[in-house]
């Protein structure tokens, strides 16, 4: 028998504090969290599709079934899987002490950074916007994205931007290049640079980040909040691109590289109301082991189709065309 999230909830915590037509109610549970655990904040409701979901509003803990386990009980996917199909029903997990197993919890870079990074990205923001208007430094910038399929919208929505010039700040020098920003949940935790062809030829390699950078966010990911289906892509430059010319319902995230997989619960649980996954690397070897390392997080998630052209999503969309690639997303999905 496959146990509803209600059933999980009042087997790990007891029958609800409060029952009204909105939900259950309980105590939040997740002592990890500092705020006041006596009031039943936490609470279990059904929506209009007739799934379950819980969330406790003061510590931003949300899911469903399969989330509530991987995060009270601590099992992994492939036990949570089991577990909701029927195949085990243990107890919750606990520790020494009986205290629940600590998240480990990730936060972005310190408040003096975040300004540093706010400045950054709104002056070389606006600089790029004006190179897409044929103006200034920033035009050749402007030029070479929308070479890629970026329009200055889309640069403006994602917050890209353009460093012309070796840039020293409080927390250390930022290369010349074009801004790439992510900011999640109004906190910015990475600024990484697409150097110029100069500079890379200089140094050697083609991206390069602001010192104090966290580049472990999922970017783009307040986008599955409001979406159905998603698509998971190797860098940042592809998911811009795959975001404006996906149909609406589609999210298009990542993790900005190959090597760097969502593996904390922070960006886990954005994908837990998508209702699909596809994950779509690289055609190269790092591509396909990022595939099979995303695929081990979220083991109902399922890898995308072969790009028809092209190595990655950018190729693609210069040798087929926005509508192919509009088309491929809504056949991954």
């Amino acid at each position: 028998m496959t146990p509803t999230l209600l059933e999980l909830v009042i087997n790990d915590l007891g029958q609800p504090v409060k029952s009204r037509p909105a939900g259950d109610f309980w105590p939040c549970p997740f002592n990890d969290h500092e705020h006041d655990h006596t009031a039943p904040g936490f609470h279990v409701w059904t929506d209009r599709g007739g799934k379950q979901w819980f969330k406790c509003p003061k510590c931003d803990q949300w899911g469903d079934a399969a989330q509530w386990l991987t995060s009270y009980r601590g099992v992994d996917q492939r036990q949570a899987l089991a577990i909701l199909r029927g195949q085990s029903f243990p107890a919750r997990a606990v520790v020494g002490g009986g205290q629940l197993a600590k998240r480990p919890h990730i936060a972005p870079p310190a408040e003096d950074w975040q300004d540093v990074a706010w400045n950054i990205v709104s002056r070389a923001g606006s600089l790029l916007q004006q190179g897409y208007n044929g103006h200034g430094e920033a035009v050749g910038a402007a030029n070479w994205l929308a070479s890629r399929g970026i329009t200055a919208t889309a640069a403006g929505k994602h917050g890209l931007g353009f460093n012309p010039h070796w840039l020293t700040t409080p927390v250390g020098k930022l290369p010349p290049g074009v801004v790439i920003p992510c900011d999640e949940g109004g906190e910015m935790w990475y600024i990484k640079v697409r150097l110029t062809k100069a500079v890379a030829t200089q140094l050697g390699y083609k991206y390069h980040a602001l010192p104090g950078s966290r580049p472990v966010a999922l970017f783009n990911s307040a986008t599955l909040l409001a979406s159905s289906k998603a698509v998971v892509v190797e860098g940042e430059l592809d998911a811009v691109l795959g975001q404006e010319l996906a149909p609406a319902g589609v999210a298009v995230v990542t993790m900005g590289s190959a090597t760097n997989t969502a593996s904390n619960w922070q960006w886990l649980r954005y994908f837990a109301a998508v209702g699909h996954v596809a994950i779509a690397g690289d055609v190269d070897g790092a591509g396909a082991a990022a595939v099979a390392q995303w695929l081990q997080r979220l083991p109902y998630a399922t890898a995308a189709p072969p790009f028809p052209k092209g190595k990655d999503l950018t190729e693609f969309w210069a040798q087929a065309g926005a509508t192919a690639v509009a088309n491929w997303l809504s056949m991954g999905v």
